[in-house]
């Protein structure tokens, strides 16, 4: 099973013991979008693309990771990936923070505001984004 094999590979280059446990795709997000998993992912720049690829689309998509995508909208989701994606993310609101990663050469507008408080994460140094903030929301990079 591919979910498997990504936190062999994860385990493998030194992930921690949260790694370890079950590969279902709510379980793989979960790990993706933690404040661990997004430090692993940076530093690794981890998952491969192949990896990526190599996963079920539409179950990615229940939770809001896009995999080479194009004309992406992702409306005020706590959390999205774009991975080889291009698109739009939007966060308003201050009902929750909101974390936006790019992977493997993704481009994004992030439009937020109404006090919104976004954080960007980048894996690799092929992405872009653009942000527009209509003066209320924090952005952290």
């Amino acid at each position: 099973m591919i979910g498997q094999e990504i936190l062999n590979d994860a385990l493998s280059l030194g992930a921690c013991a949260l790694a370890e446990g079950g590969a279902d795709y709510s379980r793989l997000a979960q790990l993706l979008f933690s404040p661990q998993g997004r430090e692993f992912c940076q530093k690794h720049s981890f998952p491969s693309i192949e990896r990526f690829n190599a996963l079920d689309r539409s179950e990615a998509l229940k939770h809001n990771v896009h995999i080479c995508s194009a004309d992406v909208l992702s409306e005020n989701k706590g959390r999205c990936a774009l991975v080889g994606s291009q698109g739009v993310a939007e966060c308003y609101g201050g009902d929750h923070a909101y974390t936006v990663m790019l992977f493997h050469g993704s481009k994004a507008e992030i439009r937020c505001g109404g006090y919104a408080v976004v954080r960007i994460v980048c894996v690799g140094d092929d992405n872009e984004y653009q942000i527009i903030n209509d003066g209320t929301a924090i952005v952290l990079c």
